[in-house]
């Protein structure tokens, strides 16, 4: 009796066990497929579909071919073989393309001018100060296909000069690409504290810059058939300290007497120490920015919208889908923590 007793509590364990590690393999699969839908990695369609689905329903198959542990492996196996069946996106070749980037001072159009150069782009690489540090490290890192050229895109005449010496060294190839990239994101603060002249800025560079320079360039896009790649972020344009600290000058300067006093001295040095902590804790590895702009442009069948990293990813979601209440929580969590309160709101809540 003792001996039938242990025997069917080992059995039962075992028949525990054996499901779990089923829906495990199962859960596995699911996850490295997630991971490459938000990475978009995967052309999803119904080839895609079907074979997972074969994959999953062939649990049950397994299990009564091959009972016990030999039904798992079969499972696994047949889970490994329709995740390396899934299909990839097709990229096209890259020899004779050509691609102008704007903004290649510094980084994601920097890292990007090197990271096509080496792939095997013809790139004609932007930038605003063609005797600055990163103009000189892409004239000595890049090949023979890397043009470094003066271009800033508030500029109506530079941009005409970039058009006739891209057309000239293409001799009617066409471009085949054009990356938006130049942006700059000035002092963030309050709207209240900013002169109007960081707004004009922003929309001279970051907007009427990116229109001006497409549409100059379309007729050389529009002859190869290219692709438009327009980048927006925040992240990768938060400045230096310096130039922090400079915009903390100019800002003080424009301020009127009763907007420091309702604001005050402390709370706007919060500002530019949150800039800091935001600038030391981003991601210095921009390979997820440069792989998904090189496949917007190296793909057969391009996304309209690729979102590298998980700010970019979650953010959207929940302003579209979350309570407003919500998204407002995540965004003061993210934005305005570390920030002091203004004087005038301190003052406010002591008289209550």
């Amino acid at each position: 009796m003792e001996l039938s007793g242990e025997g069917g509590e080992a059995q039962g364990t075992g028949d525990m066990v054996l499901p779990l590690l089923y829906s495990a393999v199962a859960v596995a699969l699911g996850g490295a497929v997630l991971r490459l839908l938000l990475r978009q990695e995967l052309e999803s369609g119904l080839a895609a579909a079907l074979r997972l689905l074969l994959a999953l329903f062939s649990q049950p198959l397994c299990s009564m071919a091959m009972p016990g542990y030999p039904g798992l492996c079969l499972f696994s196996l047949a889970c490994l073989l329709a995740y390396s069946r899934l299909p990839v996106p097709q990229l096209l070749p890259v020899q004779g393309k050509a691609i102008l980037i704007t903004g290649c001072d510094s980084g994601f159009g920097h890292a990007l001018a090197k990271y096509l150069d080496k792939l095997g782009f013809t790139v004609f690489a932007g930038v605003l100060y063609l005797d600055g540090p990163g103009a000189q490290d892409l004239k000595m890192c890049g090949s023979d296909r890397l043009t470094v050229l003066q271009l800033d895109v508030t500029s109506s005449e530079q941009i005409a000069e970039t058009f006739e010496h891209v057309k000239a060294q293409l001799k009617n190839r066409g471009l085949w690409g054009i990356v938006n990239n130049a942006g700059v994101l000035e002092f963030v603060a309050d709207a209240e504290l900013l002169p109007m002249n960081i707004f004009k800025h922003c929309m001279a560079v970051n907007f009427f810059g990116a229109v001006e320079v497409t549409k100059i360039f379309l007729p050389l896009l529009r002859q190869a058939k290219g692709r438009l790649v327009n980048v927006t972020s925040v992240a990768g344009i938060f400045g230096t300290s310096d130039q922090w600290s400079n915009q903390h000058k100019k800002l003080m300067q424009y301020l009127s007497p009763d907007v420091r006093k309702d604001y005050g001295e402390s709370y706007i040095t919060s500002c530019i120490d949150n800039r800091a902590k935001y600038h030391d804790e981003s991601r210095e590895d921009l390979q997820t920015v440069l792989d998904d702009i090189s496949l917007a442009l190296m793909a057969k069948n391009p996304k309209r919208v690729y979102s590298p990293g998980q700010a970019a990813l979650y953010l959207p979601f929940l302003h579209q889908y979350a309570p407003t209440c919500i998204f407002e929580y995540v965004m003061i969590s993210l934005v305005g923590s570390g920030l002091n309160q203004p004087d005038g709101v301190k003052e406010k809540g002591s008289h209550q």
